[in-house]
């Protein structure tokens, strides 16, 4: 290992314990391995405009771990394994990090780019990670129903939802992750899509904080399901109120 890995895996399990995550044994050096897969790819296909091996470590992995505690507080152990849909995954964000780390997750990634798509299958096969599925197409061509379907930095909240909308289960949640969440956001979302509320995440070692936005779809109650969250198993509103 190099002195700079060596570094940057302090700095992982640093900001690991500045979030309160405990992952499992060996998945430090998961998420290490998936780093420098990535960075090898990602000197020929530009997969990512974020290109400074230290500052992957932040903007990419502890960026998408951040949301580990919500996914444990809306299924905890106890719950059924969720199944999550990665949308416009490009290097497998935030899906195979999140994979790593919460191995009961079984992930779907799904992206337009043939290589990004290629870099995924070589992420999942050298990594081992039987609990993660790339596939190469469009959301609005996918078939399936997941409890999560996330997106980072997808391109218009809206057009996110309407594209996926087809794809959550009864019960399900859209997590939007965003540098910001505008307060006339929410008036713009389809109709019978609930924001739940955003969650303010702060990312060891980045300056500004990051939100996740939290949404559900208001048909459960075309459904007659008693449970606000639907009827598989998920944990009471885990989110903030809305926030700026």
């Amino acid at each position: 290992m190099t002195i700079d890995a060596f570094h940057d895996i302090g700095a992982l399990r640093n900001g690991l314990a500045e979030l309160g995550l405990q992952i499992p044994e060996g998945a430090a050096k998961s998420l290490m391995a998936y780093r420098e897969l990535f960075l090898k790819w990602n000197r020929v296909y530009n997969l990512t405009l974020v290109k400074h091996p230290s500052e992957t470590v932040l903007r990419h992995l502890l960026d998408t771990l951040a949301i580990v505690p919500w996914l444990d507080r809306a299924f905890p152990e106890t719950a059924f394994p969720p199944n999550l849909l990665d949308v416009g995954s490009g290097a497998g964000l935030p899906g195979i990090p999140l994979a790593i780390a919460r191995p009961r997750l079984r992930v779907v990634l799904i992206d337009a780019d043939r290589k990004k798509v290629a870099f995924q299958q070589k992420a999942v096969i050298e990594l081992g990670l039987p609990n993660v599925t790339p596939r190469h197409g469009r959301a609005e061509s996918l078939t399936g129903s997941y409890d999560i379907v996330i997106s980072r930095y997808f391109a218009g909240i809206g057009n996110f939802l309407e594209l996926t909308r087809h794809l959550i289960a009864p019960g399900g949640f859209w997590l939007a992750m965003k540098d910001e969440y505008p307060e006339t956001e929410p008036a713009a979302l389809p109709a019978g899509i609930r924001l739940l509320g955003v969650e303010t995440l702060t990312v060891p070692g980045l300056p500004d904080a990051r939100r996740l936005a939290v949404l559900t779809d208001d048909r459960e109650k075309i459904l007659g399901c008693p449970c606000p969250f639907g009827s598989r198993g998920a944990a009471a509103l885990p989110v903030s109120g809305l926030s700026t």
